[in-house]
């Protein structure tokens, strides 16, 4: 009878340790299991990018590419159908400014950007908002950024490119013809510039 006893405890104890080793290799399994979705999120995450378009209503719209949910566009700024003109100085043209122009509250409205300044988001919230734009975010940090890829995406598309005289009045162009200039000159339009 002590055989038997012996042997049956022999056999739980044995059993205990195939228990054992079996929880702990379901438990490395299940952790190396965890660690492979946490790696792909991680990877999904890094192949998400923020793009900026304008949609056929003529608001701008942020939406995230390589979503594993789908697209979802969302309208980040109440300004309809803004656009920007490159402006530069006829007598220096490495001098320029861009001019923003868009219609809030149905009205167009403009502004005179310092191209220096557009990469900086308070800048560019601080001269939309002169005008009664707005950016639409959850965060400050968020607006800021979408801020700047407005500005950015707006400069990229910008197919205008104006020239302008110091003053008005007459004056030669690159192909030596005389023309008077009546518009807005360099000298009125620096005054406009968002400081």
């Amino acid at each position: 009878m002590d055989q038997n006893k012996l042997a049956e405890s022999q056999m739980r104890v044995q059993e205990a340790a195939v228990k054992q080793q079996n929880r702990e290799i379901i438990r490395r399994e299940s952790e190396e299991l965890r660690y492979l979705r946490q790696e792909e999120i991680q990877e999904r995450r890094k192949g998400q990018v923020e793009m900026l378009a304008i949609n056929s209503n003529g608001l701008p719209i942020v939406y995230t590419e390589n979503v594993y949910a789908g697209k979802k566009e969302r309208v980040c700024s109440n300004i309809y159908f803004p656009h920007i003109t490159e402006v530069r100085r006829l007598e220096n043209e490495s001098d320029f400014v861009y001019v923003f122009q868009g219609i809030t509250g149905q009205l167009e409205k403009r502004i005179v950007l310092n191209p220096a300044q557009c990469g900086c988001g308070s800048y560019v919230i601080r001269a939309l908002g002169s005008i009664g734009g707005q950016i639409y975010a959850s965060k400050a940090k968020l607006q800021k950024q979408y801020a700047v890829f407005l500005i950015t995406y707006l400069i990229s598309e910008c197919m205008s490119i104006v020239k302008v005289p110091d003053y008005r009045g007459w004056y030669l162009d690159e192909e030596k013809n005389i023309f008077f200039f009546e518009g807005e000159s360099w000298k009125e339009l620096e005054k406009c510039v968002i400081k």
